[in-house]
């Protein structure tokens, strides 16, 4: 990815064909589709890459098990077989994952129906998983120690996938393959101004733009605008002067994360006290626990005290004594709406928490503005797709030529390759494999520009955050090419640091002075002081 400050004078000095707003997986997978074409594309966020919603999620690829409750059976074949596809195209990056679904002693015969049903979801995916499976309580005894024996716990074991780095790294990684076919993509750059105008030699979009980073304000034209903007599409489309058939309304979720107690090989799953199913995830070696499901009605949430004693106190029915929990096992804490598509005849919604995530294009009949309402982590193909077949409509371009194969990461091959270079060069620097693993899924082909840095630059090799095993050279690049322009973008967004660390043991890591220093140069103090205060 080019730098921020030649990416912005290339904006400037280009009309666009498709700006993008929003860099949330929805937009990050918009300009992923699109970016192979012949079109000059854009993609822009008021905040960081995947700030939003994006960062918030539980982190599952699934194929929406759920749904099946409420009759949802085509979506949930579709959501499968999403599923299905980003785990061939993301090997290394998604990765297939047992769900242990917990049922006490009372519950046997709803563990009976569950078991029949998690049949019905692997078949409706195609069986491309591991088959489900009855599990005993002696064995679940084995495998989760920290589980209250009193309850006589039984389960079902089943198969979907989540994401190995979390949500946003995987986000950015779409939009940083966006870049490298010639798309344009720039955080911190909010839209404050929609006007378009109809003229002799054709229409666009005047854009007015709001760069936080340098404080200035720009004007850009498009032919078309691909609001992606998530629980704030709404915002943008009064902006622009759109009416639409839909709209959002919000469900936030609260996720916990805290040290480990569940193999971290599987994800956890168990029924809250309001019968929903409550996942407890592998998060960079520790345990996130949630989520909750609680109408809101704007895009502005926190953690709150209600919350962590409704997540906490669900867990803890679960968890043998010595292992329960109280507020100060919190590391760190995610609060995230959910933006639900629903018609705007529909005022009232009586069923509010069956409301899916299943996403809505809507393009508008009197200007080229295309809207993406709902969405989740695992349709973004098919949001890549669908805007992409809406795009050559309104560009009068259905014959223009797309890659067929836009999604996915090198090929096996490759990866082998790296890592087999990766292990000849680096015998002598005393580095895990594991790091090189982490490089491939972080940067694919680019790991071997830090390979070669670390192979050649004297102090290279040294590892500065040892934590995940952060080397000298990997921050360099870092700073070069992922347009890290706050300590959180990196810290949250690039990395799992703030997941996996509260703020005091942040702080007192011993390398992220340092690796200040080297993300921001003379401006590592101001950084530094933003983030920790």
């Amino acid at each position: 990815m080019q730098s921020r400050d030649l990416q912005l004078k290339q904006l400037l000095e280009t009309d666009l064909d498709v700006l993008i707003i929003g860099g949330g997986i929805n937009g990050a997978s918009v300009a992923t589709a699109i970016s192979s074409s012949e079109y000059r594309v854009a993609l822009v966020d008021k905040t960081d890459f995947s700030s939003q919603s994006s960062q918030n999620s539980s982190g599952l690829i699934w194929g929406g098990i759920k749904y099946l409750q409420s009759g949802k059976v085509f979506l949930v074949r579709q959501l499968s077989r999403q599923r299905n596809a980003l785990m061939r195209a993301y090997p290394s990056q998604i990765s297939e994952t047992r769900f242990l679904l917990l049922f006490d002693k009372e519950n046997w015969i709803k563990r009976r129906f569950v078991y029949f049903g998690t049949w019905f979801y692997w078949l409706l995916g195609g069986g491309r998983t591991d088959r489900p499976r009855l599990v005993k309580k002696e064995e679940i005894r084995q495998l989760e120690p920290a589980l209250a024996r009193k309850n006589g716990f039984t389960g079902v074991e089943y198969s979907d996938a989540t994401l190995v780095d979390g949500d946003a790294r995987f986000v950015f990684n779409l939009i940083d393959k966006a870049t490298r076919n010639s798309s344009l993509a720039i955080n911190y750059l909010t839209v404050t101004g929609l006007n378009f105008t109809r003229h002799e030699g054709g229409s666009a979009w005047c854009v007015s733009l709001f760069d936080e980073i340098n404080q200035k304000k720009i004007t850009i034209n498009t032919r078309v605008v691909v609001n992606a903007a998530g629980p704030f599409a709404d915002n943008i489309n009064q902006l622009a002067g759109v009416n639409t058939k839909y709209r959002h309304v919000f469900s936030k979720g609260v996720h916990l994360v805290v040290k480990r107690f569940a193999d971290p090989g599987r994800v956890l799953s168990f029924f809250s006290s309001d019968g929903r199913p409550f996942f407890v995830i592998p998060t960079g070696g520790e345990s996130s626990i949630g989520t909750t499901d609680t109408k809101v009605c704007n895009q502005d949430t926190h953690v709150d005290e209600m919350d962590r004693e409704f997540i906490l106190t669900n867990l803890n029915k679960v968890l043998a004594k010595p292992f329960q929990l109280s507020l100060t096992d919190i590391i760190s804490e995610r609060s995230g709406v959910r933006p639900l598509a629903v018609s705007r005849k529909n005022e009232e919604l009586k069923n509010f928490f069956h409301l899916s995530r299943r996403h809505l294009i809507e393009s508008s009949k009197d200007f080229p503005i295309i809207t993406i309402f709902g969405g989740k982590l695992t349709s973004c193909l098919e949001v890549g797709t669908d805007v992409r077949r809406e795009i050559s409509s309104f560009l009068d371009s259905p014959n223009i030529l797309f890659q067929n194969h836009w999604l996915g990461e090198p090929d096996a091959k490759t990866m082998s390759e790296f890592l087999d270079l990766a292990g000849s060069m680096m015998n002598h620097k005393n580095l895990p494999d594991a790091l090189f693993k982490r490089l491939w899924r972080y940067y694919g082909e680019d790991a071997y520009n830090i390979l070669i840095k670390i192979n050649s630059e004297p102090d290279g090799s040294a590892i500065i955050l040892k934590e995940f095993d952060i080397t000298r050279a990997e921050l360099d690049f870092i700073r070069e090419n992922q347009m890290v322009m706050k300590l959180e973008d990196f810290i949250r967004r690039r990395t799992l640091f703030a997941l996996t660390f509260n703020k005091q043991e942040l702080s007192d890591l011993p390398g992220m002075w340092q690796a200040c220093e080297i993300l921001f140069g003379d401006l590592a103090g101001s950084r530094y002081d933003e983030y920790f205060g």
